[in-house]
């Protein structure tokens, strides 16, 4: 639960969270009934970063108002920074290796912004309430062999990643991925690498540039982590919506209008099923041009060339054979 100084983010970040406990003392959401349904107790583990006391007070108490619609908090840990630096991820992962049997669900009241972006995020409040309605679903809670780790919407570019680092995932996969601080340690010397790598036109970044967040960089590991394994197997629930006329740049996709109340007809799938990222994270028309510029597409970094040296630096081993990594990433096969 992150709570920035600023008075004017500050407001909707207590509105957030104040929707998603609401959220989960209401129910998990069953496509089937379109409704909100208590099928199990909901047992939430949460830090706080940034605030006061006066905050922290205000969180126990809509904690104890929920108490009785069958929510149990637990508080963890408290920070002075409200950037969120994994610390709750750091938690659920010691939680999966001691059950990794279980089904945990993160969330978080602060969206994940683009770096060096001059636009403010719009629709926060129908899009924090849509991601965590779908994560707490009963699409994403199911345990199913196909899929690890599900979300809204997930994206391979500019790499993988759900929308709003929201998601649900098995702690069987979990339990397997570097633990998050020791994890932010190791994606700051990746990108080390791949600097000097990039300066010797070993790798290219023709269609994501070098940033602190594409690399995964300090407190942007926390939007790698979760799709950082080899072993990764993403599924998402948001509707997919197609034009007949495919779009002039980037396909037949439309963007999810999450003002809406179809965001919620849910329909889950494997990924990756729509767009290679969300809209105006890449430039589409770079992305058709370099399909057909073989050397680039051997060495671009956000595609198999930047994925394989990671999960060789990371976890010294490469996708099994039959992962969905070899079909979607242009020269898998």
């Amino acid at each position: 639960i992150s709570f920035p100084p600023e008075a004017r983010k500050r407001q909707p970040s207590v509105l957030a969270f104040k929707t998603q406990l609401d959220l989960l003392a209401t129910g998990q959401y069953d496509i089937v009934s379109r409704a909100y349904e208590k099928r199990r107790k909901v047992l939430l583990y949460y830090s706080i970063a940034g605030g006061d006391d006066k905050l922290a007070d205000f969180v126990t108490k809509q904690c104890d108002a929920v108490k009785s619609r069958n929510v149990e908090c637990r508080k963890l840990a408290q920070f002075e920074s409200y950037k969120a630096k994994g610390e709750t991820l750091h938690q659920l992962h010691n939680f999966c290796l001691a059950k990794p049997s279980q089904r945990v669900t993160y969330l978080t009241n602060q969206l994940p912004t683009q770096y060096g972006s001059k636009w403010p995020e719009i629709q926060i409040s129908q899009k924090i309430r849509a991601f965590t309605t779908a994560v707490t679903s009963n699409m994403c809670l199911k345990s199913r062999d196909t899929c690890n780790v599900c979300g809204m919407e997930f994206y391979p570019l500019p790499y993988n990643h759900f929308t709003g680092n929201m998601f649900t995932a098995s702690c069987e996969y979990v339990k397997d991925l570097m633990p998050p601080a020791q994890f932010e340690i190791k994606m700051n010397e990746v990108a080390s690498d791949a600097l000097v790598s990039q300066l010797g036109h070993v790798f290219t970044t023709e269609l994501t540039p070098f940033t602190p967040q594409t690399l995964g960089m300090d407190q942007y590991s926390v939007e790698h982590w979760i799709g950082s394994h080899p072993d990764f197997q993403p599924c998402d629930v948001a509707p997919v919506s197609r034009s007949w006329f495919p779009l002039s740049c980037g396909g037949s996709y439309y963007e999810a209008d999450y003002s809406r109340s179809n965001v919620y007809d849910f329909q889950w799938s494997i990924g990756p099923r729509r767009g290679s990222a969300p809209n105006g994270r890449i430039d589409c028309k770079t992305e058709q041009r370099i399909e057909t510029k073989d050397d680039v597409l051997f060495r671009e970094y956000s595609y198999l060339a930047g994925n394989l040296y990671r999960w060789y630096k990371l976890y010294n081993k490469a996708p099994p054979a039959d992962s969905w990594i070899w079909q979607w990433f242009p020269k898998g096969d």
